[in-house]
């Protein structure tokens, strides 16, 4: 004769119990049952782990100074010019073809290759609008490109004040 032993709970008890039932279909239901509910609770504290860790990463993701005088001392270029085309890559790069209409510091060439990531402190511009950018030049003996992100000036030309649009015309925007 051999003997079953099916884990069990008992009514107010948490804690699983071996104990010798006849009624197996009964056990196995609540077998099912807690197996199901610990389940459910792994996953949602995974889930919530996962979260956690996303919201973390994009928080922190990208710190910068604000100022735009900062922003504009620290790049190697400042333009003004409007996106004519935008191609992304399957590494996450995206580069824009920009037709620069003015050079705030260095001059950059009248078409600039501008790349940036999709990352958090990558940056996203319309085809079409016109905008101030700013960023590092990054240049090799076969090649020129620019690179921008969120730290850099980056804003839509016309939300710019005219007062700083004439300062930046004139050179006297920033005192580096």
């Amino acid at each position: 004769m051999t003997l079953k032993f099916i884990v069990t709970f008992q009514q107010g008890n948490n804690l699983p119990q071996l104990s010798k039932d006849h009624n197996i279909f009964r056990t196995n239901r609540q077998l099912t049952t807690v197996i199901c509910r610990i389940t459910m609770k792994t996953t949602i504290v995974t889930l919530f782990c996962l979260m956690l860790i996303n919201f973390n990463s994009e928080v922190y993701g990208c710190k910068c100074d604000p100022s735009h005088k900062n922003a504009f001392c620290r790049a190697d270029f400042v333009s003004r010019g409007i996106v004519q085309r935008k191609r992304t890559f399957a590494s996450g790069a995206i580069e824009y073809e920009v037709d620069v209409k003015d050079n705030f510091k260095i001059k950059v060439k009248n078409v600039m290759k501008l790349r940036s990531n999709t990352n958090s402190c990558g940056v996203s511009l319309l085809t079409g609008s016109e905008y101030l950018i700013s960023g590092e030049e990054r240049s090799s003996p076969f090649l020129t490109f620019y690179k921008t992100n969120a730290c850099f000036w980056i804003q839509n030309w016309k939300d710019i004040a005219m007062t700083t649009q004439i300062a930046l015309s004139t050179r006297k925007f920033a005192n580096c």
